[in-house]
């Protein structure tokens, strides 16, 4: 028996490990991004302006009402205070590095899709290899970039970016080796990887105390090397790990002339039971499938709206602080921490997910597949549009429930976003389908740095964003609406008595 079957507790624990130290640490962006505008990083594209107390305008007449005004407003106006103090705009500076992580996350989801043939063709370990020298060189690049050299940034967030995921991919296979509960353990690995942005923040905290970012990125560099080598080489498989014991894997397809098509898999120590089998499928004709198109849409949405929280986070927190740095520190701190409940978080995902599998376990097959995942999709969106929200009121406070309810968003999206195609459709076009999708919230995840632009040229643009995404968050809730109503039709089906020999009722086990 192979290594990983024999030990899948060992297995499962090492794999968890690396996903939390390695996999999501580019989403810990904000305590980043903090060490390197105190580093001086673009600190040139930064303005002073003279800071505004207690000025009283009259707009409408152009009166000098406090003795700090005068013109009329239709001309420039100046303002300042009589105590003359200064503080630095640095919109221009944020919305660089901003930039950086856009072009990182974008390219991250966009990697994947070489992935699944990458896998495919070279198997788990020599992909791996691959993945693990393009995550040095990520590391590399964040430890040794200077201000002189800071566009490193940028092929450093893609290469750690890139490689996480698909480091945390190659890692899912291990939920095959759990019948009944692979759902709870992809969610659980979910979570490690929402987990793992914590991981900058250490980082940040040791620059605090002293310890270079250089020395943190190399010691980084030194732990990743040991433990993905010694999994990669000594624990998982060479090529793939199956689950040879899917039960009662039923494929439906109506054709434009009303035909209704199946294959029904039976496990081998039972009579076979097949009416009919059409040819199998490839993976071509399961993308073209508006179930799998539909949840590329949803996933897109969502990964827009969580990459865009990201990269305002900063900036948001910075604008109601006012800039003091203690404070932003604090509650970029506090975001940080409030992402370590992640795994708690993604195991009840999972949980509920899994209670909802079997409370629909003598339903239809396509009500098994599909309702399962309606109420944890619509929580997705209910979650963000709550967070957004939250963060349209001037109040510092109310960061705090938009960080709580930010982690259960996450815990929510990737794993039940990840739980369903690793269920709805046939694992071993698990990398294709996943790599594909991800591709897809790349390409669109760049639109986030219009967003940021748009969010940081006036005043009120970051509410104007807020309200945007809001709008974009109720758009998903038709993915999940859309999967309710197709299931209940398709269960009809069965019922159906068709003439043709090209028709064949689709009839349930007793």
């Amino acid at each position: 028996m192979a290594c990983y079957r024999k030990f899948r507790g060992l297995c499962t624990v090492w794999c968890s490990v690396e996903i939390l130290l390695f996999s999501g640490i580019i989403y810990g962006w904000s305590s980043l991004v903090f060490i390197f505008t105190n580093e001086g990083f673009y600190a040139d594209l930064c303005k002073k302006n003279q800071l505004i107390t207690d000025a009283e305008i009259n707009f409408t007449h152009g009166e000098n009402v406090s003795g700090i005004y005068s013109g009329d407003y239709s001309n420039n106006i100046t303002l300042f205070d009589s105590n003359e103090e200064e503080y630095k705009d640095c919109t221009d500076q944020e919305s660089r590095l901003g930039l950086f992580f856009s072009i990182g996350v974008g390219f991250t989801w966009a990697g994947m899709a070489v992935l699944g043939p990458m896998t495919k063709a070279l198997g788990t370990r020599f992909t791996r290899i691959v993945i693990l020298l393009v995550y040095e060189i990520g590391l590399f690049c964040l430890a040794f970039t200077t201000t002189e050299t800071s566009w490193l940034i940028c092929p450093g967030l893609c290469c750690i970016g890139v490689a996480g995921l698909a480091h945390f991919a190659s890692n899912i296979q291990v939920a095959n080796l759990f019948q009944g509960f692979s759902s709870t353990i992809v969610a659980l690995f979910c979570g490690l990887f929402d987990s793992s942005s914590v991981i900058l923040q250490v980082v940040k905290i040791a620059y605090g105390l002293g310890i270079g970012r250089r020395e943190s990125f190399l010691f980084l560099a030194c732990l990743y090397l040991v433990m993905i080598g010694t999994s990669t080489f000594f624990i998982l498989p060479k090529c793939y790990i199956t689950n040879n014991e899917k039960l009662d894997e039923v494929e439906i397809c109506v054709t434009s002339d009303s035909v209704l098509q199946y294959t029904e898999i039976q496990r081998t120590d039972k009579p076979s039971i097949v009416t009919k089998t059409s040819p199998k499928k490839g993976v071509l004709s399961y993308m073209k499938s508006m179930t799998y198109i539909s949840h590329v849409c949803w996933m897109t949405v969502h990964c827009l709206l969580f990459s865009t929280f990201l990269n305002l986070l900063y900036i948001r927190i910075d604008k109601l602080a006012n800039g003091e740095v203690s404070t932003v520190s604090y509650y970029v701190g506090v975001f940080a921490y409030t992402t370590m409940g992640s795994g708690i978080g993604s195991v009840v995902a999972g949980l509920i997910y899994d209670a909802e599998r079997r409370r629909y376990s003598d339903f239809s097959k396509t009500e098994k597949k599909w309702k399962p995942v309606v109420i944890p999709m619509t929580a997705c969106g209910m979650f963000i549009a709550a967070v957004f929200s939250f963060l349209l009121v001037e109040n510092i406070s109310f960061l705090f429930p938009s960080f709580v309810l930010f982690t259960l968003f996450r815990n929510f999206l990737f794993s039940i976003g990840v739980a369903f195609v690793n269920e709805a459709f046939p694992s071993e076009y698990f990398g294709p389908l996943y790599g594909f999708m991800t591709f897809i919230n790349g390409v669109f995840s760049l639109t986030q740095y219009g967003l940021v632009k748009w969010a940081v040229s006036s005043q009120s643009g970051c509410q104007q964003v807020y309200i945007t995404l809001i709008i974009l968050a109720s758009v998903t809730f038709l993915h999940p609406l859309q999967l309710w109503i197709r299931s209940n039709k398709m269960k009809k089906l069965p019922q159906m008595t068709h003439k043709s020999d090209e028709a064949v009722p689709l009839q349930d086990k007793s």
